[in-house]
């Protein structure tokens, strides 16, 4: 008999199965988008795992585009990264390759890509409305030759990074932007002079698609210490309770001391929403914009509510400006540390944010500036919830959901219970891909932790549904 060698025989299998395998695409359709004088074309090497793009085009810019894309139909949020290098030196220093997704494949549709440029600028471009302009955040970054990138949606957020090789921590930048949950997703390049075809190479091409199975309903910090005193509880004992229920996410206050943190991350709640107030109607705050900054940085949250205070009675249009000012200085401070800052409608005619006419103010001085919409605040301004939650969807980051008893009786109520529609409102939220937080609110309840589980009970019932 002979014999048989078997560390060869298993080094040869090994050898054969790796030199045997070979990577499947993540995009397979493909075609141009707009009019283009050349038509585009794409490869893609089962080996290496690369793409290689050939396309021509005028821009991807304006109120239309014109590219070549290759691409996927993909629902919810999602997470796609490689690398990308051009190949030649190329006609025109404005070709561009990138990731993008489109809300259709028409010339005018809205979108948002990561567009690297030839002369090394890198920026996020969007598109808010069909058939408009072509906006975009530069990054301070710049991609000369081989580029990491990475592009990432999370309900209306869309965020892009980029890297020498490697993808470091923090957004290069992000902006809001309100797409269907289902959208095209792909690759595309640019020539940016018609007349021309240009080429790259995208590589190590990677999508992460995350369900929304699970419904991410959070609750206020004070809300827990209420319970707690009302049912003559400690404090564990009462979040421990809010756990049962199925709460799974916390909106604390800068202020809280680092023992409430580590007990509520003991018992497993997620960071939902850090919240700060920042009276600037005194002037400048540094100090306390400072202390928000680290307390978000040391214990990981991503969003922070900034309370920006009440306007003094009789205060002058050149007040509120410079008000309005600083909160956009601070929110271009957090978001060049990868925080997102939001303010959100509310309960008291002398804030900057108390309706909708003062929240478009403010944000037509920041495209970084989210709101967190409270459902409840806009009806005690006298609006309708419903229609400015149509209005603002872009720049929902985060949600309060707030019901009160009647359109003339403004207590609060849990939520569900009251004359505010909270189950269209979920379902709106849903329907239109939103996967961030809902805060359960009902500050001045009796009978708070019976609240809380009615609310629960009643917003992860229209979630259930809506999902």
């Amino acid at each position: 008999m002979k014999k048989v060698h078997l560390p060869a025989v298993l080094a040869l299998l090994c050898f054969c199965i790796f030199s045997c395998q070979s990577h499947r695409p993540v995009f397979t359709e493909a075609g141009d988008i707009g009019t283009v004088s050349h038509p585009g074309s794409y490869s893609f090497d089962t080996e290496s795992g690369a793409y290689t793009l050939t396309g021509s085009g005028e821009n991807l810019w304006g109120p239309k585009d014109a590219c070549y894309f290759v691409w996927k139909k993909v629902s919810g949020d999602f997470e796609l990264s490689g690398e990308s290098v051009f190949v030649g030196e190329g006609v025109d220093p404005h070709r561009k390759v990138g990731f993008m997704v489109r809300e259709s494949l028409e010339a005018d549709s809205r979108y948002a890509d990561i567009a690297i440029h030839g002369d090394g600028l890198t920026s996020l471009q969007y598109r808010p409305e069909t058939g408009g302009a072509t906006l975009e955040v530069k990054s301070e970054k710049r991609s000369v030759g081989s580029a990491a990138l990475a592009f990432k949606r999370e309900g209306n957020r869309f965020s892009i990074r980029t890297g020498d090789g490697t993808l470091p921590e923090g957004d290069d930048a992000y902006i809001y932007l309100d797409l269907p949950q289902e959208c095209y997703l792909g690759i595309f390049i640019c020539s940016h002079n018609d007349s021309v075809s240009e080429t790259a190479v995208v590589s190590h091409v990677a999508l992460t698609q995350q369900s929304a199975a699970s419904p991410k309903i959070s609750l206020f910090f004070d809300h827990i210490t209420t319970a707690a005193r009302q049912e003559g509880i400690s404090f564990v004992e009462a979040a421990t309770r809010i756990k049962e229920m199925g709460y799974t996410g916390i909106d604390v206050k800068v202020i809280q001391r680092p023992s409430e943190i580590r007990t509520l991350d003991s018992l497993g709640f997620a960071h939902a929403c850090a919240i700060v107030d920042i009276d600037y109607a005194r002037g400048e705050q540094r100090e306390t914009e400072d202390r928000a900054l680290a307390f978000v940085e040391e214990y990981g949250y991503e969003r922070l509510l900034v309370v920006p205070g009440l306007m003094p009675d009789g205060s002058t249009d050149a007040e509120r400006d410079a008000v309005r000012q600083r909160i956009v200085a601070f929110t271009d401070r957090a978001s060049a540390r990868g925080i997102d800052v939001l303010v959100e409608d509310y309960d008291n005619a002398r804030s900057l944010c108390y309706n909708a006419e003062r929240l478009d103010s403010l944000f037509a001085l920041s495209d970084k500036l989210g709101l967190i919409y409270d459902s409840g605040n806009f009806l005690f301004a006298g609006q309708d919830p419903l229609e400015q939650l149509e209005h603002f969807r872009a720049r929902v980051g985060h949600v309060h959901l707030k019901d009160r008893v009647s359109a003339t009786d403004m207590r609060c109520v849990p939520a569900g219970t009251g004359c505010v529609a909270i189950e269209k409102i979920v379902g709106k939220l849903a329907g239109s891909g939103y996967r961030g937080w809902y805060t359960i609110e009902h500050y001045g309840s009796r009978q708070m932790m019976t609240d809380c589980k009615t609310a629960y009970r009643n917003v992860a019932g229209f979630l259930l549904t809506k999902n």
